[in-house]
């Protein structure tokens, strides 16, 4: 009997995977390949915000010379109407984009993403066709669809977004959302990494004092109905709206169907749910090469950083510090990879000297700065240490003694004009910043009450 209601319920799971004709991501029929997959959220009361994104391949265009550059020509047209045959969206542009090199094709395929968005749809039944042609030859694809716009009027889940990455919103692209750049990957088959963005609504307070509210994320797939957690985290005090998001590397899963599933739950009862499907493919041979030189970069790193390799919190972005502590161990390696590349000042060498001078000032800051009393801290965790690991060595410092308070004061001077002032309240070796002369730090509004003297 458990046999058999294993093998149902795998059945079960293979037909929920597969799920439901229509449903994204969808394939352009046609002879010009495109992927297409979106997601909703929720826009005001009794509005939903539906997101559609697409990759297209360059390399499927055919090239045309413009001033002696190979380009690419398209025309993308977007309808999507609703149950009543309204048009809410009617969208058509030309598109004039660079054909990859042959160097760039040789080290991998080139998609090209795009994204579109209705702000405020009803939730009901929509009709989507979308059509890309190419301008420069006779090659078109089309995508037509049934779309359901959820409601997210009482206690509910958006759809999961599913990307190739998520980043520190820097640059307000037309992927941003939630403070973080989401970067879509309409396919949804994934190698080696994988992100996912979601959000919460109507949170309401939780008169259940037993019983924990847990936000819980697992998946299975259509080979191994057993359930794999990813994370669960008590949010039994939260209220209102909240947002998740989060990676898992992928080298080691099995190629196949999954499904995503984020579930907030509260004992035995399911408050709330949502799912993503996505698909796992591993190219083999291909990407070993590559695979190859990412784990000699990070074996780089880890020798050029040490132990500070990972100690990122005073120089990175809070989205990135956030999605840092929700990785797995490979994911967290993974972004840290990506972190320090960019930083490279000469990416030439094997060295990065971006981070040996990271190491050195922890290494400085902790040797200089830690407090010499019981429950004192270590030097990289104090004021001192931390804007010194931030900004680097001042160009000019005093250290005094306060005339009116005896107090000690150091005081740190750059010749970019930043200046910061650390006093020794208590007169134990405790310095805490007090004045700074730049945005980006706070100033102690009673601080001339003890350096009176600046």
């Amino acid at each position: 009997m458990k046999q058999m209601n294993i093998a149902v319920l795998a059945v079960s799971l293979l037909v929920l995977i597969s799920g439901l004709s229509g449903a994204f991501p969808l394939k352009a029929k046609g002879s010009l390949e495109f992927w297409v997959d979106g997601s909703s959220f929720a826009s005001g009361p009794g509005f939903s915000w539906q997101e559609i994104y697409w990759s297209l391949k360059a390399t499927d265009f055919t090239a045309m010379d413009t001033l002696g550059r190979k380009m690419a020509r398209f025309r993308t047209e977007i309808l999507l109407r609703d149950q009543r045959g309204n048009l809410v969206l009617n969208e058509s542009w030309n598109s004039l984009s660079p054909m990859p090199t042959e160097q760039m094709m040789k080290q991998k395929d080139m998609v090209m993403l795009d994204q579109i968005e209705a702000r405020q749809l009803t939730p009901g039944s929509y009709h989507l066709i979308m059509t890309v042609s190419d301008l420069a030859g006779n090659k078109q694809g089309t995508v037509d669809t049934t779309l359901e716009v959820a409601d997210y009027g009482g206690l509910s889940i958006s759809q999961i977004e599913l990307s190739s990455g998520i980043s520190a919103d820097t640059a307000q692209s037309r992927f941003t959302k939630g403070g973080l750049a989401v970067k879509p990957w309409p396919a949804r088959n994934f190698d080696d990494e994988l992100y996912y963005y979601y959000e919460i609504y109507n949170l309401p307070p939780s008169p259940d004092t037993v019983d924990k509210r847990l936000l819980r994320l697992i998946y299975f797939s259509e080979k191994d109905p057993s359930l794999k957690m990813i994370s669960q985290k008590e949010v039994t005090g939260m209220t209102g709206q909240l947002s998740d998001f989060g990676g898992l590397r992928t080298d080691d899963l099995p190629e196949g169907r999954y499904r995503l599933r984020a579930q907030l739950i509260q004992g035995s009862r399911v408050l709330a749910s949502t799912y993503a499907n996505f698909e796992i493919s591993h190219p083999g041979l291909v990407l070993l090469a590559e695979k190859n030189n990412i784990a000699e970069e990070i074996a780089q790193m880890k020798l050029d950083g040490g132990d500070y390799y990972a100690r990122i919190e005073y120089i990175g972005a809070k989205p990135q510090i956030d999605l840092l502590h929700k990785l797995d161990e490979n994911g967290k390696k993974e972004l840290l990879r990506r972190f320090w590349k960019q930083r490279d000042p000469v990416p030439e060498t094997k060295e990065n000297e971006a981070l040996i001078e990271h190491a050195k000032r922890f290494r400085y800051a902790d040797q200089n700065f830690s407090e010499n009393f019981a429950g004192g801290r270590k030097g990289s965790q104090t004021d001192r240490g931390r804007i010194y690991i931030k900004y680097g060595p001042w160009d000019d410092r005093d250290n005094t003694t306060n005339a009116l308070q005896t107090r000690p004061t150091d005081v740190w001077t750059y010749d970019n004009g930043r200046q910061f002032i650390f006093f020794d309240k208590a007169g134990i070796g405790k310095f805490d910043l007090l004045y700074s002369k730049t945005s980006e730090e706070k100033t102690d509004p009673n601080y001339r009450k003890y350096i009176s003297d600046f």
